[in-house]
C-alpha cells in the first residue's frame, strides 16, 4: 500500500491507492473536552452522483443508530435514523457525523453499541451502530485513528493508523480501542482472549479454561486448516434487565455477564453458553451468509452442546435446550415466515429462532439418529454451504443431503419451516 499526505480545504487528509484505486477513508476523531463524543468525516472520491450513507443491521430493527447530526458540506443530510440510511446528493464531498458513546453497562451486547469502558480511557467503536458506510464508493474502505488512539487498538491498527473496514457481506468491525486482555490461552488449534469492562468483575464470567474446552470440541467438529481465535469483550449488564446477549464481529465477539448475583437462573445460565453461540457465529462465517433462521437457531442449538462439553457434569446444557424447545409453541408461525418479517425491518418475532429453531434443529437430530447417517454436528457443511433460496428457504434436496428420508423431511419442514 503506497500513501500520500496532502493537505485539502486546510485541513489534513491521508490518501491512499491501492493499484491505482484511491481508498474510502473515515477518520475517527475525538472532540477536544468531550471524551466521550467522537465524530466520524470522509471525504467523496467523486461527488458527481447522489448516494446514500447507510448502517447495516439496523434494517433489521435489532439495533439502533447512534449516529448524529450527518451533514455534509455544513447541510444535514436527509434520512431516517431509524432506518440507518441518509440520502447524500450530487455535489457533496465532505460527510461528517458525531457518535455520542453510551455508558459502560448499560447494554445488551447485541445492541452492538460503541461504549466507554469503565477507565473513561478505553473504548468499543461499533460499526453496526456508529458507522455508516456510502454505498456507491472507491475500494478498499478504511478507518483511519488518530495517533492518541491508533498506539493500543485490537485489532491491531497498521503503522499508518488504519484499520480495513469489512467487507458488507461479512461481520461488521468491532473495534477497542486502549483496552488490554485480561486472559489469554492457546492450544495448537484455538486461541482465546477475554477483555471485559470491568477487569476486577472477571470472576463474574465463564472460566477461559471451560471456554476452551467448548471451543475445542466447536472446531474439532470441522478441523479448519489454521488455528482459530476467538477474543471476547465481556459487558456488564444489571441482573434487574433479566436477559443477557452477544454479537460477533469480524475479530471480536461480543457478550454479556451479569454484574451481580441474580434469582433469574435462566440469565445465568444463558451466559454460560453465549461464548460458544457467537463462536458458532464466527465459524459459520467461514462459509459464507446463511439466512438469519438458519444462522441464528443452529449458533443457538450448537452452543448449548459446546455449553455440555466444556461442563461435562453439568446438566445446565440440557436444562436449556429443554427450556427452548418448550417454549418454541410461543411461536405457531413458521420459521420461514419469521424469516420474512425480518427481512422487512420487523423482528417483533427474532425470539423464534432462538425457540422453534432448537427445536427444528433438535427434531432433525433425532430424525438423523433414527432415520437417517450421523447427526447434526456431523453434517455442518452440508447445512452451511447449502444454496438457500428465496425468503430463506432451504434447497429442494436438503434432506435428501441431510441423510433423511423424503418424509421424515416433509414432516419436519411442515412442522417448523412452513406456515
Amino acid at each position: 500500500m503506497k500513501y500520500v499526505l496532502a493537505a485539502i480545504c486546510g485541513c489534513f487528509a491521508w490518501i491512499y491507492s491501492v493499484a491505482g484505486v484511491a481508498a474510502t477513508v473515515y477518520r475517527l476523531t475525538m472532540i477536544p473536552g468531550q471524551n466521550h463524543v467522537l465524530t466520524v468525516s470522509v471525504n467523496r472520491s467523486d461527488p458527481s452522483a447522489e448516494t446514500t450513507l447507510a448502517l447495516r443491521g439496523v434494517t433489521s430493527g435489532l439495533v439502533e443508530s447512534q449516529v448524529e447530526n450527518p451533514v455534509c458540506d455544513g447541510k444535514p443530510l436527509k434520512g431516517q435514523a431509524r432506518r440507518g440510511a441518509w440520502l447524500v446528493p450530487a455535489g457533496c464531498r465532505n460527510i461528517s457525523w458525531k457518535i455520542a458513546l453510551g455508558g459502560v453497562s448499560t447494554d445488551d451486547a447485541a445492541g452492538q453499541r460503541s461504549i466507554a469502558l469503565a477507565s473513561g480511557h478505553s473504548f468499543l467503536i461499533s460499526e453496526s451502530t456508529s458507522l455508516p458506510r456510502l454505498e456507491q464508493t472507491s475500494a478498499p474502505e478504511m478507518l483511519l485513528l488518530p495517533p492518541e488512539m491508533s498506539r493500543a487498538t485490537f485489532p491491531r491498527a497498521r503503522p499508518d493508523g488504519t484499520i480495513a473496514l469489512p467487507p458488507k457481506s461479512q461481520a461488521p468491525l468491532f473495534l477497542l480501542i486502549g483496552a488490554k486482555p485480561v486472559a489469554i490461552r492457546a492450544s495448537s488449534t484455538v486461541s482465546v482472549r477475554y477483555f471485559i469492562d470491568v477487569p476486577k468483575n472477571l470472576n463474574r464470567v465463564p472460566t477461559i479454561d471451560s471456554v476452551m474446552r467448548g471451543l475445542q470440541w466447536l472446531t474439532d467438529l470441522i478441523r479448519p486448516r489454521e488455528a482459530m481465535g476467538f477474543n471476547y469483550v465481556w459487558l456488564g449488564r444489571a441482573a434487574s434487565s433479566g436477559s443477557v446477549g452477544g454479537a460477533t464481529g469480524g475479530d471480536l465477539l461480543l457478550v454479556n455477564y451479569l454484574r451481580t448475583d441474580t434469582n433469574h437462573s435462566l440469565a445465568a445460565d444463558v451466559t454460560r453458553a453465549t461464548p460458544f453461540i457467537e463462536a458458532t457465529h464466527e465459524i459459520s462465517g467461514l462459509y459464507g451468509p446463511q439466512p438469519a433462521w438458519a444462522e441464528e437457531s443452529l449458533a443457538m442449538y450448537l452452543g448449548l452442546q459446546a455449553l455440555g462439553h466444556a461442563n461435562p457434569n453439568d446438566p445446565t446444557s440440557h436444562l436449556l435446550l429443554q427450556h427452548f424447545r418448550a417454549a418454541a409453541h410461543q411461536f405457531p408461525m413458521g420459521l420461514i415466515a419469521v424469516q420474512r418479517q425480518v427481512s422487512h425491518g420487523d423482528g417483533s418475532h427474532y425470539a423464534a429462532f432462538f425457540t422453534k429453531g432448537v427445536a427444528f434443529w433438535a427434531a432433525v437430530n433425532r430424525e438423523m439418529q433414527i432415520h437417517g447417517d450421523g447427526s447434526v454436528s456431523t453434517h455442518l457443511k452440508v447445512i452451511w454451504t447449502a444454496k438457500y433460496g428465496h425468503a430463506g428457504r432451504p434447497p429442494s434436496d436438503f434432506g435428501t443431503a441431510l441423510g433423511l428420508p423424503e418424509t421424515s423431511w416433509k414432516r419436519l419442514k411442515a412442522a417448523y419451516l412452513s406456515g
